[in-house]
């Protein structure tokens, strides 16, 4: 459940600067360059869990690291993975995926990403 409490902190950073103009949500298209790299990135992950932190930011702290494997990890059992929605908070692109789960509920996980050395990278994950 360690994915649930990185989840609620970045969530609570995002509402905490979400007061600002610079932060208000603003909607990505689904059929944008951004957008659409960021969704290859989290299916690369899922296909190969193990390469998950040459996705990431340069230096992600520890709790980031955890988050990101743990849902690399969850979504390799998927059957499918498809974009719910992607918004932007300032520099920041939230992207939430579904995936579809043998036997069971989908699985949601919201991504963040940051431009770094001239691509999204990821700086976290939730559920």
């Amino acid at each position: 459940m360690i994915g649930l409490g990185i989840a609620a902190a970045v969530g609570g950073v995002l509402w905490l600067v979400s007061g600002n103009d610079g932060y208000e949500g603003r909607e990505a298209a689904a059929d944008s360059r951004e957008v659409q790299q960021s969704l290859e990135t989290t299916r690369s992950i899922a296909q190969a869990p193990d390469n998950f932190l040459s996705y990431m930011v340069d230096d992600p702290n520890e709790r980031a690291k955890v988050s990101v494997e743990d849902a690399a990890r969850q979504m390799s059992k998927a059957g499918s993975i498809e974009l719910k929605d992607a918004a932007w908070f300032g520099d920041y692109l939230r992207l939430e995926v579904v995936c579809e789960m043998s036997g069971g509920r989908p699985l949601t996980v919201h991504f963040f990403f940051v431009e770094q050395r001239g691509k999204l990278r990821i700086t976290g994950a939730g559920r």
